[in-house]
């Protein structure tokens, strides 16, 4: 029951914090309206009702006007209290809080004021209870902090009401009512408030769920598109970009060269220590081989302990000085596993197209495939070099 309430308290909490931004919005809005009104009905009643009043009406006039006035006064100033705040990058959410519950005790004692000022003339609460009501229906405020508010405007309104209504019986009508408008208020209120609650709880679940969704599918692409293993490129992505290099280099001829990494003897690590071990040395040879490529280059993995370069315009020549530097890199991994240093070397084919050269990437990728068949057959640790293929002569 402990941690219900908790978790309720911080839901309210948190829920309060937006609610409190709605309202403000909500009440800007109003209290240009209602500043308006405040200073029709002052020059109304002052400067134009005053004058003409019987001695019995004139101490109503001065308490309804001197009343819009007061309000007018008050609401411009929280106007522009909360125009600053507006401008600020940061609001903490008591100075809002507190901005918001002095609009709401301001709107009320306004419904207040002009009641006690009605009972000079009659036994009217009907102020009261209309701006009760609109203030239950644009304020979104806790019950707790809903009721407090409400319930001590009633009492200061209880309080004040035989200042002006001196009959028993008219004051117990008018306290009557005034209650009941206030009951009716705080219901309201709290109305609004679980439903603003249900509707925003709902709209972060929603948000939440598109996060997740969203996170959801960057995984299934990353998933796509690249080894679970290692983080590298899988070949059907590198077989993608290998293409896209294709159609580039159609348009901005420059050479490009491919690099087949395929480690010696990586059957024996698995058969010998287990596939973990395997999976260990793939890890941190993939690591190796990205630590010492450019980051123009395209690094995957083929598949199994097969692993590809791709490098943009580069020739044969740089292409085989970056694969003597991933054959030492290889070479002298100390890859430690349990409590053994695990070593491991590679054979790597290369293969390149001169610029202006017309052949398919699958002829590109063919050649690396048998200069690494070469590399295998010659000793494996070393690398070998396809021919290059020359670029087409222009026509005569």
């Amino acid at each position: 029951m402990r941690a219900w309430l908790r978790a309720s308290v911080a839901v309210n909490h948190r829920v309060q914090i937006q609610a409190t931004q709605v309202t403000m919005r909500r009440f800007f809005i109003a209290a240009g309206l209602v500043i308006a009104l405040n200073l029709v009905y002052t020059v109304w009643f002052l400067g134009f009702q005053l004058g003409s009043a019987t001695p019995a009406t004139g101490l109503w006039i001065l308490l309804v006007g001197g009343t819009h006035t007061v309000s007018a006064v008050l609401l411009t100033v929280l106007v522009l209290v909360s125009y600053r705040l507006s401008r600020q990058p940061e609001v903490h959410e008591y100075a809002a809080l507190a901005l918001h519950v002095a609009m709401v005790v301001v709107a009320l004692a306004l419904g207040a004021g002009l009641s006690v000022a009605d009972q000079l003339v009659a036994a009217n609460t009907t102020m009261f209870a209309l701006i009760s009501l609109a203030v239950a229906m644009l304020s979104l405020m806790r019950p707790a902090l809903s009721a407090a508010i409400f319930l001590i405007i009633y009492l200061v309104f209880f309080f004040c009401l035989p200042l002006t209504q001196p009959d028993p019986q008219l004051l117990a009508i008018s306290r009557s009512h005034a209650l009941a408008a206030t009951l009716v208020s705080v219901m309201a209120s709290c109305l609004m408030w679980r439903q603003y609650v249900q509707s925003t709880l709902l709209a972060w679940e929603v948000q939440n769920a598109q996060i997740a969704l969203t996170a959801k599918q960057a995984e299934l692409e990353y998933l796509a598109t690249h080894d679970s293993l290692t983080g590298l490129l899988n070949r059907r992505e590198f077989m993608r970009q290998l293409e896209q290099e294709r159609v580039r280099t159609l348009r901005h001829p420059t050479p490009t060269s491919l690099i087949m990494v395929d480690l010696d003897f990586f059957k024996r690590v698995n058969d010998t220590y287990g596939h973990p071990a395997g999976d260990t040395v793939l890890v941190a040879v993939a690591g190796a081989l990205a630590h010492s490529v450019r980051k123009t280059d395209v690094l995957a993995r083929l598949g199994g302990e097969e692993f590809i370069v791709l490098l943009p315009n580069t020739d044969l020549v740089g292409a085989s000085g970056v694969g003597q530097k991933l054959l030492a890199q290889i070479r002298e991994l100390q890859i430690p596993f349990a409590n053994l240093q695990l070593r491991i070397t590679a054979s790597l084919g290369v293969s390149s197209l001169a610029r202006g050269a017309e052949q398919s990437p699958d002829a590109l990728y063919t050649a690396a495939d048998k200069a690494l068949y070469l590399a295998k057959h010659s000793g494996r640790d070393r690398v070998e070099l396809a021919p290059q293929t020359d670029p087409i002569p222009p026509r005569l």
